[in-house]
């Protein structure tokens, strides 16, 4: 099983290990008016939160993608497109709360249970052709 953990840690630890020469919060900059770094979100138009924000920051940044949309070989296949052979995908975390409620001592008690599981995504010019 892969340890999405860790993977995630040191696609984190590299991105800092590279360094810059002069440091700037990308999210913060301008340019022709509109912030340079986009929020990631997925070809339906949901944006992706939480520690996934940096992954796909980091993949976008190391393979110079300046487009925000992400998909999974299936969503880009069911819009017609192609991931190419041999793509490395981004592997983001999603988390699955499951609801149940159950009676115990005549009274009803709701019982949360989440998971954690993980994705692999390809960016938009990975998709096509």
């Amino acid at each position: 099983m892969t340890d999405i953990y860790q993977i995630i840690t040191d696609k984190i630890v590299a991105q800092i290990e590279q360094g810059v020469s002069t440091y700037r919060m990308p999210w913060h900059s301008r340019q022709h008016g509109a912030s340079e770094l986009q929020l990631p979100r997925n070809v339906t138009g949901r944006t992706y939160r939480g520690v996934n924000v940096p992954v796909l920051w980091a993949t976008a940044s190391a393979f110079g993608y300046s487009s925000p949309i992400w998909a999974t070989y299936k969503q880009w296949h069911e819009r017609g497109c192609q991931v190419r052979k041999g793509e490395k995908a981004a592997m983001v975390v999603f988390l699955e709360i499951k609801r149940r409620q159950d009676r115990r001592d005549g009274r009803w008690w709701r019982r949360d249970r989440a998971s954690a599981d993980c994705t692999r995504l390809f960016r938009l010019q990975r998709g096509p052709g």
